[in-house]
């Protein structure tokens, strides 16, 4: 039986392997070496762990809305209870699949005017009226810091909420900031937040 002779590519050049035409030992030196789009179909499903560890590096992260390297996207709250009048305010998140991150600042300014109960709109509803905000944040009113959070209210929208001293215990009861509590609040005082719920979709 005489030999097979192949010929086989120039140093860089591409074969596809749906050429049926390529001898078998260029295919598989294809294979074994470095394989290029389109000897890969989209449908391909390729095992997790045949991809080398710290591989994907943040530089080759997606930038777009929604992907893991995406900047944060800016949206415009409505308010209950709270004027922001001249006061800036700065509200960008995060959506990654239904894991919503979402970071809320406000300086208060000589026309703001904070209400009895004030509420602001979250950036995507939320799962469901039961969906717990995991969130932190802090403020300043009265010349005096002060530790912030939300919780879910009526709707999709979220109530600033302030831990105030017991007058006869040493626990803390959360309270709807005001006008007044935790202090008065007056021109470039902050209200700083940041949270994370899942969305409704």
């Amino acid at each position: 039986m005489s030999n097979i002779s192949v010929s086989l590519p120039s140093d860089g050049e591409t074969v596809d392997v749906a050429d049926y035409n390529t001898p078998i030992n260029t295919i598989v030196n294809e294979i074994n070496g470095e394989l290029d789009n389109s000897n890969i179909a989209a449908a391909a499903a390729i095992a997790g762990s045949k991809l080398a560890d710290a591989s994907l590096p943040n530089a080759k992260l997606a930038t777009g809305a929604g992907e893991p390297g995406g900047a944060w996207t800016a949206w415009t709250p409505s308010y209950t209870d709270l004027t922001i009048g001249n006061g800036t305010v700065t509200a960008v998140y995060s959506k990654i699949g239904r894991t919503v991150h979402f970071r809320y600042l406000l300086v208060l300014g000589s026309t703001t005017s904070v209400g009895t109960a004030p509420t602001i709109s979250l950036p995507v509803a939320l799962e469901s009226s039961d969906s717990i905000i995991n969130s932190s944040g802090r403020g300043s009113a009265g010349g005096t810091d002060f530790l912030l959070v939300c919780r879910n209210n009526t709707g999709n929208a979220t109530a600033f909420r302030v831990g105030t001293l017991n007058a006869t215990t040493t626990y803390s009861a959360m309270a709807n900031i005001s006008a007044t509590v935790p202090g008065t609040w007056a021109t470039g005082n902050r209200i700083e937040l940041t949270g994370t719920y899942e969305a409704a979709s």
